[in-house]
């Protein structure tokens, strides 16, 4: 949720390019969000779950983004 948050705002902000502002909220998320885990974890192995849930966050912060793109005030 707070990635498709977080497109939508950026994405109202900015009021153009809402999919393509929605991704890169996503994928910044998502590579904090991998990075963190790993050094916790002590393991940087990407298995397809690490892969479906960057995929996941950045198709939600692109549907963010185009939400908050086009909806009006």
């Amino acid at each position: 949720f707070s990635i498709l948050l977080g497109g939508f705002l950026s994405s109202r902000k900015l009021k153009l390019k809402g999919i393509i502002t929605g991704i890169l909220q996503g994928l910044t998320y998502m590579i904090i969000l991998y990075i963190l885990s790993s050094l916790l974890s002590h393991d940087f192995s990407l298995g397809t779950e690490s892969i479906a849930m960057i995929l996941s966050g950045i198709v939600c912060g692109g549907l963010g983004g185009i939400i908050g793109a086009n909806l009006k005030n």
